[in-house]
C-alpha cells in the first residue's frame, strides 16, 4: 500500500532503453503477474532525451512480486522500478472522489435531538471557516453538500503556508493544492517543512497555482533550476520572489526573466549568486543580495545602470569596490533605503551619503567608518534621513556633532557603540524628532540619560535599552512618574530584555495603574548577527544540483502538454539516469 493506503498496482519503471516498446515492457514484467497496460514516456531535451513508463498490473501481488526483485534489465541495461504515487494508482478515485449521493435523510432524527444537516448554509459555512485545509478536504468527502460547502472556503484562500500542511501525505497536499491553487496568491515555505518527499510539492505549484504573487522560500535547498524554471514559466502574476538561503545560483537567476512584473527580490545567502542577468529584471524595486559573498562587481555595474531600485541591501557583498559604489551614485537616483557594510574593497563610502533621495541607511561596521564619512552624511543628507542605523562603531566628538546635524531623523539605532554619553542623547532628544532610539548593548548608556530623552522629545514612542546593564527596577518607576509630568497620549514602549529590570516589575501596582503610559516588552536585540572578519562560512555546492529530486515520479503527461513538459520531467526522473 502507499502511504495513503492504496493497493499499489502500478509501479514507475526508470532508465528504460531508447528501443524498449510498450510491448516489450509489458512482455517482461509478465513474469511478475498479469499485466494491464504499459506505458513508456519520453522526457530530457531533443539532444539527452531519458525514457521512462508506467506499468500497471491486475494484482497488486504482481506489483509486490516485482518491487521486491532488487535488480531488473531489459536489453542488457539496468532498468530501475519503484512504487508510483497514489495519485498514479488505479483504485485512487475510492479514497479521494466525494460521494455521489443524495442529501442523506433528516426526516427520521428525533425531535429533542439536531443533525448538522438540519442547519443552512450559512451556519456550515462558519463551522467551515474553523477548520485547517486538511479538514476541509475530509469534510468534502462526505456528501454533495458538504463538498460545496467545503469548495466555497478553499476559494477563499488567499495564502498558503505549507507548513500548515506538514502532517498531510503528498497525495492529500496534491489534491489540497488542486482546490486552493486557482485562487492562491501567496505561497510560503521554510526548510523544516521539506523532507525529501515533501518538498515535491514544488512540482504542483506550476500546475495548479498559476496566480501566485508572492512566493517565499526560506532554506529550501535543493531544488533543480529546472524546477524554478517551470515555476517561474507558470507564474505570469509573480511580483515578490524570496528565496533566502536556498542555495540557488546564476542559473536561477537567468530564469527570473520569465517573471515581467518582478518588483520584489531576496537573494541573501546565496552564496555563489555572481549577479549574472540580474540586469535584465528591469521593473526590480527592491533587491536583498545580503551576504551573497561571491556578488561580482562587474555583474552589480551593469545591475545599477539597468535598474532603478527604491530599496537595496548590499550588507557583506565584499568583493564591491570604488566603481561600484560610483555607480550606484551615478544612476540609482531614486534609491531611499539601503542596507550596507564597510567590508568593501573600497574603504570610501562617501557616494552612499550623497545618493539623492536617501532616507533610510543601515551600515553594518566590520571595520572603523572614516571621520569624513559621518560629516558628509550630515552635510548631503541633513534634512532628508529620517533612518540611520549603525551598529559596532565609536562616537568620537566629530561623528556627535554630524549626527546632532540630521534634523528630520525619526529613528536611530546604535547598538553596541561606544562612546554614548548624556550629552549625546539629551541633545539628540531635541534637535530630531526622534519615534524610536535604540542602544542596545551600549554600557555607557545611563538611566539619566533615557530619562532626559522621555523628558525632553515629545515624539518618542520605542525606546530599546536591552542588553544595557545599567537599568534596575526602580528605574521603570521614574519613567512612569516622567511620563505623568509630560502628559503623553500615547503609551511609551522600552524594550529591556536582558538588563536588571525583572519581568515581576509589571506586576507592581504603580506598573500597572499607569499600564496605559507604558509598555515593558522584555525582548532583546539580536548582537551577533554580523561575522567579524575571520570568520569562515559555508560555500554549498552544487547550487541545487541536488538528488533529492532525483527520486520523483512523474504523472501521466497530457498529449498536448507532453512536447512542453519534457524538459521539467527530465528533472524529476533524473534519478533513473
Amino acid at each position: 500500500f502507499t502511504e495513503d493506503h492504496i493497493p499499489i498496482e502500478t509501479i514507475h519503471v526508470g532508465n528504460i532503453p531508447p528501443k524498449v516498446t510498450p510491448e516489450m515492457l509489458k512482455s517482461y514484467f509478465q513474469i511478475f503477474g498479469p499485466v494491464v497496460s504499459a506505458s513508456i514516456n519520453q522526457a530530457g531535451t531533443r539532444y539527452s532525451p531519458y525514457y521512462y513508463g508506467f506499468v500497471t498490473f491486475a494484482k497488486a501481488s504482481g506489483a509486490a512480486k516485482a518491487l521486491s526483485n532488487p535488480h531488473h534489465s531489459i536489453m542488457m541495461k539496468r532498468i530501475k522500478v519503484k512504487p508510483a504515487d497514489s495519485w498514479n494508482q488505479p483504485k485512487r478515485h475510492i479514497r479521494w472522489a466525494a460521494k455521489k449521493i443524495e442529501e442523506p435523510e433528516t426526516d427520521n432524527v428525533p425531535t429533542d435531538q439536531m443533525s448538522i444537516l438540519h442547519l443552512n448554509d450559512d451556519c456550515l459555512f462558519q463551522i467551515a471557516s474553523m477548520l485547517s485545509l486538511s479538514d476541509l478536504l475530509t469534510l468534502s468527502q462526505v456528501c454533495q453538500r458538504f463538498d460545496y460547502i467545503a469548495n466555497v472556503m478553499f476559494s477563499k484562500c488567499k495564502n498558503l503556508d505549507m507548513m500548515l500542511l506538514e502532517n498531510c501525505t503528498l497525495m492529500k497536499i496534491r489534491e489540497i493544492m488542486s482546490r486552493v491553487g486557482p485562487h492562491v496568491q501567496k505561497v510560503k515555505c521554510s526548510g523544516v517543512f521539506a523532507t525529501i518527499e515533501k518538498k515535491r510539492f514544488v512540482d504542483f505549484l506550476p500546475k495548479f497555482c498559476s496566480n501566485v504573487r508572492t512566493l517565499e522560500f526560506i532554506c529550501m535547498k535543493g531544488i533543480h533550476y529546472a524546477v524554478y524554471r517551470k515555476m517561474f514559466k507558470a507564474f505570469k502574476h509573480l511580483t515578490v520572489l524570496n528565496l533566502q538561503d536556498c542555495c540557488v545560483a546564476d542559473d536561477v537567476c537567468a530564469a527570473l526573466f520569465h517573471c515581467e512584473n518582478l518588483e520584489n527580490l531576496n537573494m541573501s545567502e546565496n552564496y555563489e549568486i555572481t549577479g549574472r542577468n540580474l540586469d535584465k529584471l528591469l521593473k526590480l524595486k527592491i533587491l536583498n543580495l545580503k551576504f551573497c559573498l561571491n556578488l561580482q562587481p562587474s555583474h552589480f555595474n551593469a545591475l545599477c545602470q539597468t535598474t532603478k531600485l527604491v530599496t537595496l541591501n548590499i550588507e557583506r557583498c565584499d568583493r564591491l569596490n570604488k566603481s561600484s559604489m560610483d555607480l550606484l551614485l551615478k544612476h540609482q537616483t531614486s534609491l531611499e533605503n539601503i542596507s550596507i557594510s564597510n567590508g568593501y574593497q573600497t574603504r570610501d563610502l562617501c557616494p552612499i551619503a550623497k545618493l539623492k533621495s536617501l532616507k533610510s541607511l543601515e551600515i553594518r561596521c566590520h571595520n572603523e567608518l572614516d571621520d569624513k564619512f559621518f560629516e558628509e552624511l550630515a552635510a548631503h543628507r541633513s534634512t532628508s534621513l529620517e533612518r540611520l542605523e549603525i551598529t559596532r562603531t565609536i562616537l568620537n566628538p566629530r561623528r556627535k556633532q554630524a549626527l546632532w546635524n540630521l534634523e528630520n531623523l525619526k529613528e536611530l539605532c546604535i547598538p553596541r557603540t561606544e562612546e554614548i554619553d548624556d550629552s549625546f542623547i539629551s541633545r539628540m532628544a531635541v534637535r530630531a524628532p526622534l519615534t524610536y532610539f535604540c542602544c542596545a548593548g551600549c554600557r555607557t548608556v545611563s538611566e539619566e540619560s533615557i530619562l532626559s530623552l522621555i523628558r525632553k522629545s515629545r515624539t518618542i514612542e520605542i525606546i530599546d535599552i536591552s542588553s544595557c546593564n545599567l537599568f534596575y527596577d526602580d528605574w521603570v518607576l521614574k519613567v512612569i512618574d516622567v511620563l505623568k509630568e509630560t502628559n503623553r497620549t500615547k503609551p511609551l514602549t522600552l524594550i529591556v530584555g536582558n538588563t536588571g529590570i525583572e519581568e515581576c516589575i509589571i506586576r507592581d501596582p504603580k506598573v500597572m495603574e499607569y499600564s496605559h503610559l507604558i509598555d515593558l516588552r522584555f525582548e532583546f536585540t539580536n548582537l551577533f548577527f554580523d561575522f567579524e572578519e575571520d570568520d569562515e562560512y559555508t560555500m554549498y555546492e552544487g547550487s541545487g544540483d541536488s538528488d533529492e529530486f532525483d527520486s520523483f515520479d512523474s504523472e501521466f503527461p497530457d498529449d498536448d502538454d507532453l512536447d512542453s513538459e519534457l524538459d521539467f520531467y527530465a528533472v524529476l526522473c533524473m534519478g533513473f539516469a
